[in-house]
């Protein structure tokens, strides 16, 4: 988790959602909790594609603030 919000701060969204849809798609389809576990990879494979987060550039909060874009601390 600590090496994916690394990547996301850096600006390398590609490859976390690259890294986010192989195990969403290692899930297996049957089995305790896997649908919920699928579900919410899902989701979060899509707020980062979908958000425009992919358009941000590292060390930018600035130009983020002024698109009026969350910036997390």
């Amino acid at each position: 988790m600590d090496e994916q919000k690394g990547r996301l701060r850096r600006g390398f969204v590609a490859p976390v959602l690259a890294e986010l849809r192989r195990r969403n798609l290692a899930i297996p389809k049957t089995g305790p909790g896997n649908k919920g576990r699928r579900e919410h990879l899902a989701k979060v494979v899509k707020y980062l594609g979908v958000s425009g987060i992919q358009d941000l550039h590292p060390g930018q909060p600035s130009l983020w603030r002024e698109q009026g874009r969350a910036v997390g601390a």
